[in-house]
């Protein structure tokens, strides 16, 4: 797990990823603008015309059947195997979860993010991609709604708190998802779990010079460590199958709107 923008998974060279899970939106438009981080990819994709225009056309076909918040998947090979190199923009295979409506508004859907939800969708992928050969798999915190917030709403401590709890429920469902793979799994040797650099500026906003080298930035320090270590045990339990739960954070009651949901959605 690290700290970035996914897009810079695709831009590493000589050790390129394979495939990433993406977010899409439940109405599977490609070229909608949300979720902001399909966008960025299919940003990247469109500058191939032959592989924009299948993904589209493949979305299309897909979302006759409609697509379930969180569980279902579009798995879609983004560049024909019979080329004879993959687009340095893209990696060759990506798998989407809806996530969200073409318009936004996944920030209101707590309910169906449920972190046993989350997980069916991440295993999924996984297995889909793991069967096409897949070596390493990218992907960005899947269904954390972080984008949702406003910049006003985030002057708010208790705003900005509710984003953490999002972000570690997000973490806890991709572990799960791995968790529940990983028993299968044949061609698949890494997988990376991207946290958006711009969520920990949002949770974390820098320190004005001003406060520089005194207790406000020992807070400002010790709030980001408490964090990382709050994602890494999260990551840790889930890996083993066991989830996160509110009491799990450091205020028991925080995060209850946001783990305190049954699966609204079922099989």
């Amino acid at each position: 797990m690290l700290v970035g923008d996914v897009a810079e998974a695709f831009d590493s060279g000589a050790r390129q990823v394979d495939a990433a899970i993406m977010p899409t939106n439940n109405k599977l438009e490609m070229l909608a603008a949300y979720p902001t981080t399909q966008a960025a990819l299919v940003k990247r994709v469109s500058s191939h015309g032959i592989a924009l225009g299948s993904l589209v056309q493949s979305a299309k076909a897909r979302a006759l059947d409609g697509m379930i918040m969180a569980i279902d998947t579009f798995p879609v090979e983004l560049w024909p195997k019979s080329a004879p190199t993959t687009p340095h923009e893209f990696p060759h295979y990506a798998c989407f979860i809806a996530t969200d409506e073409p318009d936004s508004g996944s920030i209101n859907m707590r309910d169906l993010f449920y972190q046993r939800l989350i997980a069916k969708g991440i295993e999924g992928c996984l297995s889909w991609l793991d069967e096409k050969g897949a070596k390493s798999v990218v992907m960005p915190l899947i269904g954390s709604a972080s984008g949702g917030t406003s910049a006003v709403q985030l002057k708010d401590p208790k705003q900005r708190y509710l984003l953490q709890c999002r972000l570690i429920n997000s973490i806890s469902g991709i572990g799960l998802g791995v968790n529940g793979f990983l028993k299968s799994r044949k061609s698949i040797r890494e997988i990376g779990i991207v946290q958006w650099k711009r969520d920990m500026e949002k949770q974390f906003p820098p320190v004005p010079a001003t406060s520089m080298g005194g207790p406000i930035v020992d807070r400002w320090a010790n709030a980001i460590a408490q964090y990382g270590d709050l994602a890494r045990t999260t990551l840790t339990k889930a890996l083993s199958g066991k989830p996160v739960k509110a009491g799990d954070l450091p205020k028991e009651d925080g995060c209850n709107s946001i783990f305190g949901f049954p699966p609204s959605v079922r099989r």
